[in-house]
């Protein structure tokens, strides 16, 4: 009965050491997950910024070439 014991020992270890891997891979996801979040609301931010920048310019230049245009200075 000793060895059978022995094993049923050596299997709740093992089994206890494989959830305790795989709580800290979980926790270890969740970071990751998390921090690409948070870097893609930032790149999400920056491009947004970058368009809202080129559609300003884009309008200001179509403006300044209207009002040329209207003015009759030669574009």
């Amino acid at each position: 009965m000793y060895f059978w014991q022995m094993r049923v020992h050596l299997f709740r270890s093992y089994i206890s050491d494989l959830t305790d891997q795989n709580n800290i891979l979980v926790k270890t996801v969740e970071d990751l997950e998390a921090d690409a979040n948070v870097r893609v609301a930032r790149l999400e931010a920056k491009l947004q910024k970058a368009s809202s920048d080129i559609q300003a310019s884009h309008n200001t230049h179509t403006h300044t070439r209207f009002v040329a245009l209207c003015l009759g200075v030669p574009g």
